[in-house]
């Protein structure tokens, strides 16, 4: 049998609904990607777009990552640090870019892979601009997504 997720979905707040989705088979990009160890590594996705969080929780999750979601980087621990930032450009009162650059400033953040995604046509301007450590444009594959989370995470794993 499949692997099952439970999520609750809101698409406002007066029309909220809860879905099971059943996993036949990983994606491909990322099969066995922690076999190294049996640590799961932690992802910190920030969106306001709930129904993106949602998605990108449940497809990471499935794939063997512990995901933290948020709407702003008032939610950062710094006691207990993701090992990937992926943050949209575009958020309400917020700018993803903005967050990067404050990521990768700071000490305690700098050595953390930060990817930014946008429906932005000068996304790959942008993250050079916020020194992000790479990007994907909306709408994108989720197995492109994956192959570069996974990369951005098994290199830096190499660098430790």
């Amino acid at each position: 049998m499949g692997k099952k997720i439970h999520s609750r979905v809101c698409l406002k707040a007066s029309l909220c609904f809860k879905i099971l989705v059943i996993f036949w088979h990983r994606f491909p990009a990322v099969l066995d990607m922690n076999s190294e160890n049996d640590t799961k590594h932690k992802i910190m996705v920030m969106d306001d777009d709930r129904d993106i969080l949602d998605a990108i929780k449940m497809v990471l999750e499935y794939n063997d990552y512990n995901v933290e979601i948020c709407s702003d980087d008032k939610r950062i621990d710094y006691s207990n640090l993701p090992d990937l930032f992926l943050l949209d450009v575009w958020m309400s009162g917020l700018n993803g870019s903005d967050v990067c650059l404050r990521l990768k400033k700071d000490e305690l953040t700098k050595h953390i892979p930060v990817i930014i995604f946008s429906a932005n046509r000068n996304i790959q301007e942008i993250s050079k601009q916020c020194n992000a450590d790479g990007y994907i444009a909306k709408p994108f594959n989720l197995n492109q997504l994956l192959a570069i989370i996974s990369n951005h995470i098994n290199n830096k794993s190499g660098r430790n």
